[in-house]
């Protein structure tokens, strides 16, 4: 018999020894800068950055997160603070980033305003996932507003379901993908018959919220092949998309 076996198992032991002890002080060494990050003034919170605000927002950011100041910055749970920040109806999204040793990033998308809903004798601003965010003493130009009774409240940053606001909104989506013309306002009666003005003063008489794509397909052949329909006609009903009609203005 030979010793060199007993030798290889030696030196592979004494190996093995050596990479526990090192992990082993690679854990203590960690966990006492866990424990100094933990508890060392130097990881404070003392500057907070926010990013993507406008000033009003920013002032009501400022508000929830001023909370955290002070507070150790690896003992900080963000989710709280991003939570009651997305409370907030004006912000679609927040995100909170820490940054060693003592700052946090706050990052905030606001919603932008797709349309104006009118109902019930206020305005509202709403985005394009359909959330009122924010109330208007008037519609600001530019957008297209939207008026009809809806059944129940309005409740900013909920998104808005009714099937009056939905058909509404429908019409408006394709509406906009038209050349020729553009709306102003859409309107649905108690009803649901819809009614649509167009920037330039036409009215388009829609009626029941079906076939919507070939009513306004319909609208636009007319204004394309009888271009005076603009100033010469009272409306146009389309309500039977079959058998388009227009109402002449009276002349005196």
């Amino acid at each position: 018999m030979t010793s060199p076996p007993r030798i290889k198992y030696e030196r592979r032991h004494r190996i093995h020894a050596k990479r526990l002890a090192l992990f082993c002080l690679a854990l203590l060494l960690g966990g006492e800068f866990i424990l100094v990050a933990m508890t060392s003034p130097w990881f404070l919170v003392h500057k907070i950055e926010v990013k993507g605000a406008s000033k009003t927002t920013r002032e009501q950011v400022m508000q929830v997160v001023e909370t955290a100041k002070n507070t150790n910055l690896f003992r900080l749970k963000p989710r709280p603070l991003v939570e009651l920040l997305q409370r907030n109806p004006l912000i679609r999204k927040a995100t909170i980033h820490k940054a060693p040793p003592g700052t946090l990033i706050v990052q905030v998308t606001e919603r932008a305003a797709d349309l104006v809903l009118r109902t019930d004798g206020k305005c509202y601003l709403v985005d394009s996932s359909n959330v009122p965010f924010k109330t208007v003493d008037n519609p600001p130009s530019g957008l297209t507003l939207i008026t009809c009774d809806l059944p129940g409240k309005v409740t900013l940053g909920h998104s808005i379901n009714s099937a009056q606001f939905r058909s509404a909104r429908k019409c408006l989506d394709l509406a906009r993908k038209k050349k020729n013309f553009a709306a102003s306002e859409i309107s649905v009666d108690r009803n649901g018959d819809l009614c649509l003005n167009t920037c330039d003063g036409l009215e388009v008489r829609l009626g029941q919220p079906v076939q919507l794509a070939d009513k306004l397909e319909k609208v636009e052949q007319a204004i394309a092949q009888i271009p005076v329909i603009r100033k010469d006609a009272e409306y146009i009903d389309v309500t039977c998309p079959q058998e388009p009609a227009f109402k002449p203005k009276r002349t005196y």
